[in-house]
């Protein structure tokens, strides 16, 4: 099996949030490659936190031939968050990937994200710190939580 290919992608994502974030304000670029699946109800039961939380939760590592990625940007003049799908070994396996964003003032809200490279969401955050879940659903319905972080918006005003 050829590993040159996933870690040369691995190095250059993090030399690009590297680089992102020595030149502006932290702007989350996430690439996920995320622990074994879990059915719903282990994840559930495994101390997830309540709904509309900002407490982040546990995430699952993807198996290398399901890796797919994803950029989370937080805009900094609106406070807008923006989620996009970067492709990856698995992208033919994605049956849904839905995204959903609790706001710090409590609202919730969800979107379905597209499959094909290049796809986006956005988002209306506020000035304060949001929470990005991403969830991915394949064609064999192994579902996975890839991403649950915290996003923080700085304004240059």
């Amino acid at each position: 099996m050829n590993y040159r290919m996933p870690l040369a992608i691995v190095i250059t994502l993090l030399t690009l949030a590297l680089i992102a974030g020595c030149a502006a304000p932290p702007q989350a670029t996430t690439p996920v490659p995320t622990t074994p699946a879990t059915t719903p109800a282990q994840t559930a039961a495994q101390t997830s936190p309540p709904v509309g939380s900002l407490v982040p939760g546990p995430i699952q590592t993807l198996p290398a031939e399901k890796s797919v990625g994803f950029d989370v940007v937080r805009d900094q003049i609106l406070p807008t968050i923006t989620v996009s799908f970067r492709g990856g070994k698995g992208q033919a396996q994605v049956r849904d990937i839905d995204v959903r964003v609790t706001r710090s003032d409590g609202m919730v809200s969800s979107q379905k994200l597209g499959h094909n490279v290049g796809d986006s969401v956005t988002f209306d955050g506020t000035k304060g710190k949001d929470r990005v879940e991403i969830t991915v659903t394949f064609i064999t319905n192994d579902q996975y939580k890839v991403l649950d972080a915290l996003y923080d918006y700085y304004s240059h005003t």
